[in-house]
Formats: C-alpha cells, structure tokens, sequence
C-alpha cells in the first residue's frame, strides 16, 4: 500500500515537472517569435522610412506594446511564483502576525 502511494507520487510529480517542461518551452517560443517579427518589423522600417506614418505608429505599437505586455504576463506565471509570492510567505507571515500580536498582549 505504502509503495503504491510512492509510485503515485513519483508519477505525479514527473506529471508536473513535464507539464512546466512545455510551459518553459511554449515561453521560450513565444520570446522568439516576438524578437523575431519585432527585429523584422524594425529592419522593415529602417530600409523603408517613407512608408506611411500611420501604418508604422499603430503596427509598433500594438507589436511592442500588446504583446510585449503579454510575454511579461507569461514570465511572470511562469517564473514569478518565487519572487511574487514564495510557497512559504503564508507560514512567514503567520509567524510574525503570530509574534506581533504576543508582544501586543505582553505589553497589556
């Protein structure tokens, strides 16, 4: 029985350091392919600086902005769960609510 609930374990947590495998991966492929059309982008404009204003100033920024603003969002759910909010910032943080309110009550 005891076995059975190690395996299940194991099973579980490689269940989900694969799963943060193609979540790493999926990232990394998005920051490509918005280097790569930003730099193309910009390559464009440079060769060409007579095109239209008004297709430069809205394409830039939706592709700099828009996205740029979603690749944040994904590294942040990807690796901002340590730096944001650790797994033990609850136990920390009941301690110290824990010690602020035993040096309340032992002034009293």
């Amino acid at each position: 029985m005891n076995s059975m609930k190690n395996d299940l374990r194991k099973r579980l947590h490689l269940s989900k350091a694969y799963k943060r495998i193609e979540r790493i991966k999926k990232f990394y492929l998005r920051l490509g392919v918005y280097c790569t059309v930003n730099s193309m982008l910009l390559v464009i404009w440079m060769i060409d600086p007579y095109m239209v204003k008004y297709f430069w100033l809205p394409t830039l920024s939706f592709t700099v902005g828009v996205a740029g603003l979603f690749i944040i969002a994904n590294a942040v759910t990807l690796y901002g769960e340590k730096y944001i909010m650790p797994k033990t910032w609850e136990r920390e943080k009941l301690e110290q609510l824990i010690n602020e309110e035993k040096q309340l009550t032992k002034y009293e």
